[in-house]
C-alpha cells in the first residue's frame, strides 16, 4: 500500500499553466480516492496521505510530455482500479499491477523536481 501511496504522490505533469493544472488537479482527485480506499482497509497503514497541487504545478515544467503520459496513464489506470476494487487486498493488488505496467519510465529531471520541490506536506510531518 505505501509503493502505491508513494506513487501518487509523485504523479501529475503539464508544460502549459493549464496542463499543469490539469493533470496535477487530476493526481489530487486520485489522492482523494487512494486515501478513502486506504481509510476503508484496516492494514495499520495510514489512512491519509498528503498532496500538495501547488509543489505539482511548480515542478511540471520540468517534465516533458513522454513524461505527463507516463502519469497520466498511471493516474488512469489507479483510478480505474479504485472505482472497480473488490475488496483491499485484491484493490492493492489492481493498483500495484498500474505499477508495474510497461507504460515508460519518467524522466530523472522530472523526478528530480518533483523531489526538490516544496511541499506543504512536510510542514505537517512529525
Amino acid at each position: 500500500m505505501k509503493r502505491i501511496v508513494a506513487l501518487a504522490l509523485t504523479v501529475g505533469a503539464g508544460l502549459a499553466v493549464a496542463a499543469c493544472q490539469d493533470l496535477c488537479g487530476h493526481a489530487q482527485s486520485t489522492m482523494q480516492k487512494l486515501n478513502s480506499f486506504s481509510a476503508s482497509c484496516s492494514d495499520g497503514g495510514s489512512s491519509s496521505s498528503c498532496f500538495d497541487q501547488s509543489a505539482c504545478e511548480k515542478a511540471l515544467p520540468n517534465c516533458s510530455s513522454a513524461d505527463q503520459q507516463v502519469m497520466t496513464n498511471e493516474l488512469n489506470c489507479l483510478d480505474k482500479a479504485l472505482s472497480n476494487n473488490s475488496g483491499c487486498t485484491s484493490g492493492a493488488f489492481d493498483m500495484l499491477g498500474c505499477l508495474e505496467q510497461d507504460g515508460g519510465t519518467i524522466s530523472a529531471a522530472c523526478q528530480g523536481a518533483f523531489a526538490n520541490s516544496p511541499s506543504a506536506c512536510g510542514a505537517d510531518a512529525g
